[in-house]
């Protein structure tokens, strides 16, 4: 098994503030508008499919989830007192 990277967005207006994060869908648009976005600094140019991709909403998430992962394999979990305060991660930038 490889890395994981878990996300917890934890604020309000949450998913609109992670959508700025990502930029625009269009890899030339997130180039041109916002390259500081995630799409325009770690997309590869060549590659014809998106390949940052966050849910708009926690239904599409589900949705997104169950269509990768049968349910009898997805179980997520959190540990107590893992999303208090981040430890020791810097972010990629």
């Amino acid at each position: 098994i490889g890395p994981v990277l878990a996300l917890a967005l934890m604020s309000e207006e949450a998913v609109e503030h992670w959508k700025a994060l990502l930029g625009p869908w269009d890899l030339t648009e997130a180039l041109s508008q916002t390259p500081q976005s995630f799409r325009a600094r770690f997309s590869l140019e060549d590659v014809p499919i998106n390949q940052i991709h966050g849910s708009s909403t926690p239904e599409e998430a589900q949705r997104e989830i169950s269509f990768f992962f049968s349910e009898e394999r997805f179980l997520p979990t959190v540990q107590p007192g893992s999303l208090d305060e981040p430890r020791g991660v810097e972010p990629a930038l």
